[in-house]
């Protein structure tokens, strides 16, 4: 038999989970709580998923549990339910959603610019390959690049913003941040010393820990950071609007004048240097250069 690699398994009934069932709805939430064998459950993490509250999953290792005190464990929840508090789970889908459009705007004037362009023409006489082949690649490439860049710059930018807001929410649920901090610490060193581990999605254990305590001494950071949270998610769909607005007002399906008949050449002619005995290609090719006022 084929076992998945990761089965959730819901929390068995006993003291701890009737605390925790107790601490969510203090703080207004539901969720079901599961315990989630990551790595033979010896990931020290926890997670969320689910946007609709009846099908939302509260996902707590096991090791997490053995690890941590209640007061941690607490703040760790909060944080959690602090993603959802602040809709990060929604802005998510959003976020994926604006990928499409960025990849769209990039994907459909991309076959018009290439078709019309010389150089094409030239690197598929260059290459000697065919010259569909050559546009596939042309036309993969930016999509790639754009969707590396994406993701990890510009949607790794908000979901570094989004866990220090998920962590900022322990000072409204439980009016400090030290049982995050402290749950922090264990983690990091559990973890195997990795307190100055760097991550492209979340910002470091030691940078989210020295940003809680300068919460702790000055409250306005909360403020400010959840400003420019705001800002950049107002930014961002602005430009998301701008792109559909654009792409809504031009029309890029209109090749430059003789484009297409180039194109068309050019597959010919590459079917004809491969060696063959249809005629028709023949034809084909000669019909094209007599078109283009080329009778020699």
């Amino acid at each position: 038999a084929i076992r998945p690699l990761v089965a959730l398994i819901c929390m068995p009934a006993g003291p701890l989970r009737t605390m925790m069932e107790r601490f969510c709805r203090e703080q207004g939430f539901s969720a079901e709580i599961l315990l989630w064998p990551l790595f033979e459950g010896q990931m020290l993490t926890a997670g969320v998923m689910g946007i609709i509250p009846r099908l939302r999953y509260l996902l707590v290792t096991p090791a997490l549990l053995n690890a941590l005190t209640w007061d941690e464990l607490k703040a760790v929840l909060a944080h959690e339910i602090g993603h959802v508090k602040k809709k990060h789970l929604l802005l998510y889908v959003f976020l994926f959603l604006g990928f499409s459009i960025f990849a769209g705007a990039t994907a459909e004037p991309l076959p018009f610019f290439i078709l019309g362009s010389d150089w094409f023409y030239r690197m598929v006489d260059r290459l000697r390959v065919a010259p569909e082949a050559v546009l596939a690649v042309l036309l993969a490439l930016p999509v790639l690049l754009l969707m590396l860049l994406y993701f990890r710059y510009l949607f790794g930018y908000f979901i570094r913003n989004f866990e220090r807001q998920a962590d900022l929410h322990v000072f409204k649920a439980l009016g400090d941040s030290s049982g995050l901090i402290s749950s922090f610490e264990k983690i990091a060193v559990l973890g195997g010393n990795i307190r100055d581990q760097k991550s492209w999605h979340h910002f470091g254990i030691g940078e989210r820990i020295d940003f809680l305590q300068a919460c702790e001494r000055d409250r306005t950071h909360i403020r400010r950071h959840d400003r420019k949270v705001a800002f950049s998610l107002l930014l961002y769909f602005l430009v998301v609007a701008g792109i559909v607005g654009v792409l809504g007002a031009m029309d890029f399906r209109k090749l430059p004048a003789g484009a297409e008949i180039r194109y068309i050449e050019a597959v010919v002619a590459h079917k004809v240097r491969q060696g063959t005995e249809d005629g028709l290609l023949f034809l084909l090719l000669g019909d094209l250069l007599q078109e283009k006022k080329m009778e020699a």
